[in-house]
């Protein structure tokens, strides 16, 4: 559970630095009185998030990704991803999910970070064989990404706010490669605790 909610919390905290720095939203901590009405919100965001997370992961990762591993599906982590991702193309694209002029440039991106991010979620799954570890992390990531920095470290839009959901937001490519990175890097552990096993 701890890498679960470390993980996102440690990256949307690296993807604040070059939004910050591209000036894509501003480093403007939200004052102390803020951060103290903004308590109730952040539960109610907390729950509901956790809710919608449980809901998920229990389709995703509690049902979907065990029965391809169970069916010998190769690379059944993308193929879950995969599907995670058209499942909610026509809500990225269609839906007004994001406030963009460009909603297929925008969904195309999504598809890349929710991938990226299916697979450090499923690992967590398949390495602690709970859905519950990855409904934690599914919520962390979106109240880190979608809450907690924007609402209370990047709280001011900057001259390049127009390209924040593409480039930094919940989703965008910084967050894809970022997840890819702690993929690869979850993996190649991996390989190296099974050499040393040997």
């Amino acid at each position: 559970y701890l890498a679960a909610v470390a993980v996102p919390l440690l990256l949307s905290l690296l993807a604040a630095i070059p939004a910050s720095l591209l000036d894509l939203r501003r480093l403007a901590p939200a004052a102390p009185e803020a951060v103290a009405s903004l308590g109730p919100v952040a539960l109610m965001v907390l729950g509901l998030g956790l809710v919608g997370a449980v809901g998920e992961e229990i389709g995703w990762r509690g049902f979907l990704l065990p029965r391809l591993v169970a069916a010998g599906v190769r690379r059944p982590q993308a193929v879950t991803a995969a599907v995670w991702a058209l499942w909610h193309l026509p809500l990225i694209a269609l839906g007004g999910f994001y406030d963009t002029r460009t909603p297929w440039l925008m969904a195309a991106v999504y598809a890349l970070g929710i991938m990226a991010m299916s697979f450090f979620i499923g690992g967590l799954r398949m390495r602690s064989d709970s859905v519950w570890v990855a409904a934690v992390a599914h919520a962390a990531h979106n109240f880190c990404f979608q809450f907690a920095v924007p609402a209370l470290l990047l709280t001011a839009a900057g001259t390049n706010a127009a390209w924040w959901d593409l480039a930094a937001g919940d989703t965008g490519l910084l967050v894809a490669l970022l997840y890819a990175a702690v993929a690869v890097a979850g993996r190649s552990r991996r390989r190296l605790d099974a050499v040393g096993a040997t």
